[in-house]
């Protein structure tokens, strides 16, 4: 995950919740959670350990 993975998931967060809608983030990786963490960003996104866990 580079920073213009990272711009990419904010735009869309933006738009989603603009639409009223919302993004969730499952089965991250060890490395991509701890780019979500140096960036501050998992306090933005809603991660969760699986797709299920999201969905519920």
């Amino acid at each position: 995950m580079d920073s213009s993975g990272l711009a990419a998931l904010v735009s869309a967060l933006k738009a989603t919740r603009e639409g009223g809608g919302w993004v969730r983030l499952a089965n991250l990786t060890a490395q991509v959670q701890s780019v979500f963490k140096l960036t501050m960003l998992d306090k933005v996104f809603d991660m969760f350990p699986s797709v299920e866990a999201a969905m519920s």
